[in-house]
């Protein structure tokens, strides 16, 4: 089976107006508020600037994505006309762009090249940082992570102390 069909069949989320999870065989519309349900806020990073050369241009680059195409049908007998409106969503500079909408939600998560959570982040940030970029956010996130054991252990210390009968302050 292909992944995106797999996706598609898998694919839920759960309202935040309503409180309801639903399935795109569902439907987005919302019983508790005219129109879609609201869904919590999710980041997509759009992978597609690996062409660009330069990642000051690479920064630059604001895709634009046409997720359903509009289509208008015309009844052949009756001579009316059917609209289907299209969903196009644009990307900020350096490619990310976040919605509420479940919609927009959908087709994002089954598009390649489109990436979110914490896997996208990292290979956006592969994509739009530069080495020295990439290094500094690497010894960032290691000091961070240095500073949080020793105050587990200094913690650690202290309950030890006072297992001991030695007084606390």
């Amino acid at each position: 089976m292909d992944v995106r069909v797999m996706k598609a069949k898998q694919w839920r989320a759960r309202c935040l107006a309503c409180g309801k999870e639903f399935s795109y065989a569902d439907g987005f519309e919302c019983d508790a508020q005219p129109g879609r349900h609201t869904l919590d806020p999710r980041e997509y990073y759009h992978l597609g600037a690996g062409h660009i050369q330069s990642i000051r241009d690479r920064r630059m680059f604001t895709p634009t994505l046409n997720l359903i195409s509009g289509l208008e049908i015309r009844d052949k007998v009756t001579g009316e006309i059917t609209r289907m409106e299209s969903l196009i969503v644009h990307f900020k500079e350096g490619g990310k762009y976040e919605t509420t909408d479940p919609l927009e939600q959908y087709h994002l998560d089954l598009h390649p090249g489109v990436m979110t959570g914490q896997a996208g982040r990292e290979a956006w940030d592969k994509m739009y940082l530069t080495q020295d970029q990439q290094l500094t956010k690497a010894q960032t996130q290691l000091a961070d992570i240095q500073k949080q054991i020793r105050e587990n252990n200094a913690l650690l210390d202290l309950t030890k102390k006072g297992k001991d009968g030695v007084a606390l302050r």
